[in-house]
């Protein structure tokens, strides 16, 4: 795995874009929302990179990361080898497997 980006809650995603893009000079990666309260937003500041998943149903309100590899085909055999993971497009760049953290520290925006 190349790195893993941090996906975090947020209850409301034009307040966590104000806070992480004009107060903590984060720079926007994207943006995904229809209403600009809900949605994906994703951040990067240097090396750093963040995603910001409001109302960030499906699993629960825990933290999870997405990894983020060169082969993903690679990945894929070397996880299938070890009885994880499943099938991936071939040639996709980006793998994203949420790994559910346990959260209890994050505060949302």
């Amino acid at each position: 795995m190349e790195r893993a980006i941090p996906i975090l809650p947020a209850n409301h995603l034009r307040i966590a874009k104000e806070c992480n893009v004009n107060r903590l000079r984060f720079g926007v990666r994207f943006e995904a929302t229809e209403d600009g309260t809900t949605g994906l937003l994703g951040v990067d500041r240097g090396s750093i990179s963040l995603t910001l998943d409001c109302p960030m149903s499906g699993h629960g309100r825990e933290a999870c990361v997405s990894p983020q590899v060169e082969d993903a085909d690679g990945e894929d055999a070397a996880c299938s080898a070890l009885g994880q993971g499943g099938s991936h497009p071939a040639g996709q760049a980006d793998v994203i497997m949420n790994l559910v953290l346990s959260n209890t520290c994050w505060e949302d925006a």
